[in-house]
């Protein structure tokens, strides 16, 4: 296997990496929400936990750093491919 060939499937599984911890991210999120069903105390409760740990701003740096990094692969993967179709594809 070519070295392009396996930097590819690295970038693919980077990016399967990052959608993970989105995935992760939404279940958490999800399960969050719901405890404002469980009434005002447990719901305030959360939250002041929440933003008072050190976990809300690590879960945002990572999620930021998980979003960017996933777009940057996406976009320079798209260009890639621009480059190695050539003018196959494109419009008269």
């Amino acid at each position: 296997m070519n070295s392009t060939n396996s930097r590819t499937i690295l970038l693919k599984k980077m990016m399967a990496v990052a959608g993970l911890i989105w995935f992760v991210y939404l279940i958490f999120h999800m399960v969050s929400v719901l405890s404002f069903h469980s009434g005002e105390e447990v719901f305030s409760g959360f939250y002041l936990w929440l933003n008072s740990s050190i976990f809300y701003p690590i879960l945002l740096a990572l999620l930021v750093l998980t979003i960017s990094f996933h777009v940057f692969i996406a976009v320079s993967r798209q260009l890639s491919n621009n480059e190695s179709v050539g003018e196959r594809y494109k419009k008269a």
